[in-house]
């Protein structure tokens, strides 16, 4: 049978059988469809609530996902988080992501101690929430969704989605994202109606209004029918039957949410919905009772043609639903057959101008053209705003690019720049399309083997490398990687690359070496100057030791002309009891007195020669105290240079840690040989003072060594006396005695001089080695000094 005849018959049958029974059961049947209608529609508005709600909120937790991942929340967490210049640089990118996140209004970024340290409100930063569970939760390492609540800050209920951010396996805080509630409702939960009266809403796990069209029930726990809202939000999902404020019968559809642990609420009032039962019913009896005498005639007429064209059509629309666009349709009516048709018929062009529209992108996007769009005029309705949805996606993305702080440069296939963010336009200037990464940046190592886009290009793997550029004629020292990327055929279709000025690091670094050499030069002087020291102290250590040889020539001699002195004593007290013998003793005591004006001589050439080497001594001190001045001035600049490194490196940061500790090394050094200079020169000027004293002594002993010689002389001419008048003997002898005693007397003055003058030796001696000592400390700490700065300069 033809599908005329099987829709005719049928059909004419079905309608004299449903008059034959419509009246009695048309009230009850009708009754109950329309119930399990209503119910099965607000099931049906209740479950798509249920999957609206899961996709709003599973499309938050994805975006707080992407935003905590995002580069630069990470740079973010890698650096100092309470720089309050960082924290406000990135509540900017922050406010943009929330822009770009249709169902977020506000996006936070907490410490590890639940402080806000940046957000897209700036004025929430510094609050702590380390007490509440969203924080908590997430600190465990795991994306937390909050129950909806009050937020005390909007005053509006909420539910927030946290999640940790990560460095490897240690968590250094917590992004949030935040819900509004009443935006959620005028987009998912307002446009639900049952009949004119019936509406959605929802409810916590704890049966407390959370979402409805009246804000004075929002979390509230003293409502009306309050028993029966917790007896919905602790049963599973069903119809429950009740009677609201007003009295009135109403039923509702309850389905529970699991993301949010809602439960959304579909409900109706039963007089609203099944009000116009009675009159339906009669109404459709008299219809289909007029409507089957003509129905016969009129389906036949009606049914024939559509059925022709709708055979035609099911042939087309299964081609098309194959995937083959190129069939044809040649049904040609006036009617809506004929527009269904044309309908049919435009699909195929449709599916082939937009598919053509979104290969074009396609390609541009794979040979580097970031910026490009399609043409959303060509196509109307949906299509239209699905390519608008596709141009919004790419400006949101070249935004992110334009925003990134760090230079970006995309390459074709042939290596030539077709985009530059505007980072790497500050940097190079806008002239730079069709133009190579050697002419627009000058980087010196372009088209060499060090260069990092030419090994991208050949393993088809990211390479990196540093190298100095001259973009726009500037020097500049940068780190670059290179990225590739392959089309469906795994050749090059483009080139990421990514570059970082290194410019001020380079810069700091070559200020630290430039310090650490001339640190090096001062070490080399102080060196030199401890060697010349040295030799200093160990030719005034030298003089010393002659001097107390002099002295101890002195002593001999002088015990020599003592005992001189005291025979000449003795010969004195003979001659008044042999006066007999007064001639030759005269004789004896001239001889005497000529040995002891000799040996007065040689005592006195003794002490000259003693008092020019402590001038010597003296003068070689005033030198050694000029060196010690030149050291302890080298020291005094050795220290200055090395606060000037330190400071340096702490300007450089991380990268110059190593020479802070370094330079800091260098400084305690340069203190300890300022100390060993003062320590030298202290012994130094003990030694001037011992040598000025000295030669004050070795002064008096030479008046003492004139007037011994001046006595000698009298007791000479006393004894010529003695051989001229030997009648006078007694008296002459009584004189010699008397000379011979102050001789003795004036010997042993002499005698204790030259003991002090040996003792003063001895200490010069014991300063000198002290001195020595000194000097070796000295140039042992300018070798330390030279090393330490041997390790700043392998910094």
């Amino acid at each position: 049978m033809k599908l005329l005849w099987r829709i005719l018959l049928p059909v004419t049958a079905l309608i004299a059988l449903l008059i034959a029974v419509s009246g009695y059961i048309a009230y009850s049947q009708s009754s109950e469809s329309l119930e399990n209608a209503v119910i099965e529609n607000m099931k049906d508005e209740a479950n798509a609530l249920k999957r609206m709600t899961a996709s709003v909120l599973g499309s938050s937790e994805k975006n707080v996902a992407r935003a905590a991942a995002d580069r630069a929340v990470r740079e973010f967490y890698a650096g100092d988080i309470q720089n309050k210049d960082r924290q406000i640089e990135l509540a900017e990118q922050l406010a943009t992501m929330v822009a770009s996140y249709g169902d977020i209004d506000r996006i936070n970024v907490f410490d590890a101690q639940g402080t806000i340290v940046s957000s897209s409100n700036p004025k929430v930063i510094g609050e702590n929430f380390k007490s509440r569970p969203y924080f908590a939760e997430a600190m465990k390492g795991a994306t937390f969704v909050s129950d909806p609540f009050r937020s005390n800050i909007t005053k509006q209920g909420v539910i927030i989605i946290s999640t940790p951010v990560k460095a490897g396996n240690e968590i250094r805080g917590v992004l949030n994202a935040t819900i509004p509630l009443p935006a959620f409702y005028e987009e998912v939960i307002k446009p639900v109606a049952i009949g004119d009266r019936g509406y959605a809403y929802a409810m916590d796990a704890r049966g407390q209004i959370v979402i409805h069209k009246n804000i004075e029930w929002l979390f509230k726990e003293d409502l009306p029918g309050a028993e029966m809202y917790k007896k919905m939000a602790s049963s599973p999902d069903g119809t429950i039957n009740f009677t609201n404020a007003a009295g009135l019968d109403c039923f509702a559809y309850f389905v529970k949410e699991p993301f949010s642990r809602m439960t959304l609420v579909v409900q109706a009032e039963k007089d609203d919905v099944f009000g116009g039962l009675s009159t339906l019913s009669q109404t459709t009896v008299v219809v289909i009772g007029l409507s089957i005498l003509l129905g016969a005639l009129l389906l036949f007429l009606i049914v024939r043609p559509i059925v022709g064209a709708l055979n035609k059509g099911v042939v087309f629309a299964a081609d098309i639903s194959k995937g083959k666009l190129d069939g044809t349709l040649t049904v040609r009516r006036k009617d809506e057959i004929g527009i269904l048709a044309d309908a049919l018929r435009s699909i195929p062009v449709s599916l082939q101008a937009i598919t053509a529209e979104y290969r074009d992108i396609e390609g541009k996007l794979e040979a580097g053209d970031i910026l490009v769009q399609g043409n959303a005029a060509k196509f109307p309705g949906e299509f239209a705003d699905l390519i608008k949805g596709t141009n919004r996606t790419l400006e949101r993305y070249q935004a992110i690019l334009n925003t990134m702080t760090s230079p970006v440069v995309v390459l074709d296939k042939t290596l030539r720049i077709v985009y530059m963010n505007n980072a790497a336009k500050a940097i190079a200037g806008d002239d730079f399309r069709g133009k190579t990464c050697g002419e627009v940046m000058g980087r010196e190592d372009y088209n060499t083997p060090q260069c990092a886009l030419q090994k991208a290009v050949q393993t088809m793997r990211p390479a990196t490398a540093e190298t100095v550029a001259h973009p726009k004629g500037k020097r500049m020292d940068i780190e670059y990687t290179a990225i590739p990327f392959a089309d469906a055929n795994g050749k090059l279709a483009t080139v990421l690359q990514l570059i970082t000025d290194l410019t001020e690091i380079k810069s700091t670094q070559r200020v630290i070496l430039d310090v650490a050499n001339q640190a090096g030069d001062i070490s080399n002087r102080v060196a030199a100057a401890s060697q010349q020291l040295a030799a200093q102290v160990s030719q005034v250590s030298g003089g010393t030791e002659v001097q107390r040889e002099r002295a101890s020539s002195t002593a001999t001699a002088m015990e020599e002309m003592n005992s001189t002195v005291l025979e000449v004593a003795r010969n004195a007290a003979s001659a008044s009891e042999q006066a007999d013998a007064t001639s030759r003793k005269a004789t004896e005591g001239a001889n005497l007195v000529n040995q002891v004006i000799t040996a007065i001589n040689e005592v006195n050439a003794a002490a000259t020669e003693l008092d020019n080497s402590m001038q010597d001594l003296g003068n070689q001190t005033e030198a050694i105290g000029s060196v010690l001045n030149v050291i302890s001035d080298i020291a005094d600049q050795t220290n200055l240079l090395a606060l000037n490194a330190a400071i340096e490196a702490a300007r450089a940061g991380e990268a110059g840690r190593g020479f802070a500790v370094v330079a800091d090394e260098v400084r305690k050094l340069a203190e300890k040989t300022m100390t060993a200079t003062t320590e030298v020169g202290t012994n130094i000027r003990s030694i001037q003072a011992a040598s000025a004293n000295n030669i004050q002594r070795m002064a008096a002993a030479g008046e003492i060594t004139v007037r011994a010689t001046e006595i000698a002389s009298v007791s000479g001419q006393a004894l010529g006396e003695i051989l001229k008048l030997a009648n006078a003997n007694t008296a002459l002898i009584s004189g010699i005695a008397t000379a011979a005693e102050e001789q003795s007397a004036t010997s042993e003055e002499i005698n204790r001089s030259v003991e002090d003058i040996s003792r003063i030796a001895e200490e010069t001696d014991h300063g000198m080695r002290e001195s020595a000592q000194a000097v070796e400390d000295l140039s042992r700490m300018a070798q330390e000094l030279k090393s330490l700065l041997g390790r700043l300069q392998q910094q």
